[in-house]
C-alpha cells in the first residue's frame, strides 16, 4: 500500500486508485488487475495483473501530467457486488475529483486528463460522428495446459471481402489483462470470434478466464469463457459473439431457415437500494438473480442449451445497457420469459427488424409461470400486439398497456 502521497509539479495532478475493503469478514475475494497507460505516448505507467486484494486493500498514488490523456484500465474475477458478497469499493480520483465510486466493479475503463475531448475516448481518438468504440476486455491466468487462445472482430461480409477490424493472440502459459479498443464504422454488423482452435486434441484442460465484449457503451456478452475439453464445459472451444445495429436476417442467418432475433433492455437503479444494501449508500449493479429471464426454444430442455438467460452475466452494472443477437430456427417456437417485477427499463425484443410487443403477463396463481411476462418468437412470435393472461381470461390491450408502462418503466 502506498501510504505517502506524492508532491506534484505544476504540470502534473495527483491520481488516486483505491482498492477498499471495510471490514475483515471478506478478507480474501478475487485478485484484481490493473493498467494505467497513456496511448497517445505508449507508456504504461503502472501495472499489476492477478494482485492480491486483501484487507484493507490498497491505495495507489502517482502523479501524472495534466494536460494529457491517460486511462485506467481494471478487471477481476467475476463480479463481487459489494451488497452481497462484503463491503469492497473502487474509488478512483484524479485531483479532487471523484472519476468512479464502485461497489461491484467488474471491468472498467476510464479516460482523465486535460488531454481527453469530453472525458471520451471516442471524441479523443475517433470520429464521432461516423463511428463508435468496441472495447474487449479479458482478465486471464496462464495455464501450460491451454492451448494458443486468438480474437478477431470482423464485419459481417456481405461480399466476399472480409473487413478485419481486430486480431490478436493472447501470451502463452502467462498471466494477462487483455483490453482492446476499436474505433469502428457507426452503422455496422459485426462479429466478434474468440478461443482456442476447433481442432485442439489437448485434454484435461478448463479456462474460466472473465472477459466482458461490449459496443458503444452496450454490453453484448460477459462472463466466463467456460471453454475446455472436459465434463463440464462439454467441450467448448471457442464462441461468436454477434453485435452492431445494422444486423439483419439477410447480412447475418440463412433465410431459408432462420430468423433474426434481438433483444435490448436496460437495468435501472432500485429504488430501495440503501434499504437493502449493507454498508452502502448505493447500488452498482444487481446480482442475476434478482430478476432472472431466460430465451429458449421449444426443444431446449437444459438451461444450458438457452440461447440466453441472466445467470450468463455476471451480475448486471445499473443505467448500463445490454444486448443479444442470434439467429434461430424459423420453424421452431421460442419464447422470452422475464420476471414481471424487475428494474429493466426500456425492454424490446426483435424478430427480422420487426418488433415484437405482444406480452403475456403470468398472474394466475395456479400457472405454471406465474409471476414471469412471456413473449413469442421464432414460429410462435406473435403479432405486434398487447395481451395479458389472466386465469385463462384475455384482458383488454388498454388493460394491459397500462400495466407494462408500470412494470418495465
Amino acid at each position: 500500500m502506498n501510504t505517502a502521497t506524492p508532491v506534484c509539479n505544476d504540470d502534473e495532478e495527483l491520481f488516486q486508485l483505491q482498492f477498499i475493503k471495510k471490514s475483515q469478514r471478506s478478507s480474501w475475494s478475487a485478485p484484481v488487475s490493473y493498467r494505467i497507460f497513456t496511448e497517445s505516448t505508449n507508456v504504461t505507467h503502472h501495472e499489476c495483473i492477478m494482485c492480491p486484494n486483501n484487507f484493507p486493500g490498497d491505495h495507489i498514488q502517482m502523479c501524472l501530467p495534466r494536460d494529457e490523456c491517460h486511462t485506467l484500465m481494471v478487471g477481476r474475477m467475476g463480479r463481487w457486488i459489494g451488497c452481497y458478497h462484503g463491503s469492497e469499493e473502487l474509488l478512483v480520483r484524479w485531483g479532487d475529483q471523484t472519476l468512479l465510486r464502485d461497489n461491484a466493479y467488474h471491468f472498467e475503463s476510464i479516460d482523465f486528463g486535460d488531454g481527453c475531448q469530453e472525458d471520451s475516448y471516442i471524441d479523443s481518438y475517433c470520429d464521432s460522428e461516423d463511428e463508435i468504440l468496441f472495447e474487449f476486455f479479458l482478465d486471464r491466468r496462464g495455464d501450460s495446459r491451454y492451448p494458443l487462445f486468438s480474437y478477431d472482430l470482423t464485419e459481417v461480409a456481405t461480399s466476399e471481402n472480409k473487413i478485419v477490424h481486430l486480431e490478436d493472440e493472447a501470451p502463452v502459459n502467462e498471466d494477462v489483462l487483455i483490453y482492446e479498443r476499436k474505433c469502428v464504422p457507426r452503422i455496422s454488423c459485426l462479429e466478434f470470434h474468440m478461443g482456442y482452435p476447433s481442432n485442439t486434441t489437448s485434454t484435461d484442460w478448463y479456462d474460466h478466464s472473465s472477459y466482458s465484449i461490449r459496443l458503444d457503451g452496450v454490453t453484448y456478452s460477459e462472463g466466463n469463457l467456460m471453454m475446455g475439453l472436459e465434463l463440464f464445459t462439454k467441450d467448448k472451444l471457442n464462441q461468436t459473439t454477434s453485435l452492431g445495429n445494422n444486423c439483419t436476417v439477410e447480412n447475418m442467418c440463412n433465410t431459408t431457415t432462420e430468423d433474426l432475433f434481438e433483444m435490448e433492455f436496460t437495468v435501472a437503479t432500485p429504488k430501495d437500494d440503501k434499504e437493502w444494501c449493507e454498508d452502502y449508500d448505493y447500488v452498482s449493479a444487481l446480482d442475476s438473480s434478482e430478476f432472472p429471464f431466460w430465451f429458449k426454444g421449444q426443444n431446449q430442455n437444459n438451461n444450458a442449451d438457452n440461447y440466453v438467460r441472466s445467470s450468463s452475466y455476471e451480475g448486471f452494472k445499473v443505467n448500463r445497457t445490454y444486448a443479444f443477437i442470434s439467429c434461430i430456427p424459423n420453424n421452431e417456437c421460442a419464447e422470452v420469459y422475464f420476471k414481471t417485477e424487475n428494474p429493466v427499463t426500456n425492454y424490446k425484443i426483435f424478430q427480422n427488424g420487426e418488433e415484437l410487443t405482444e406480452r403475456f403477463v403470468h398472474t394466475a396463481e395456479d400457472d405454471y409461470n406465474w409471476g414471469l411476462t412471456t413473449t413469442g418468437a421464432g414460429a410462435c412470435s406473435g403479432a405486434a400486439t398487447l395481451s395479458l393472461v389472466q386465469g385463462g381470461v384475455m384482458a383488454s390491450a388498454l388493460t394491459v398497456l397500462s400495466l407494462l408502462l408500470n412494470t418495465f418503466r
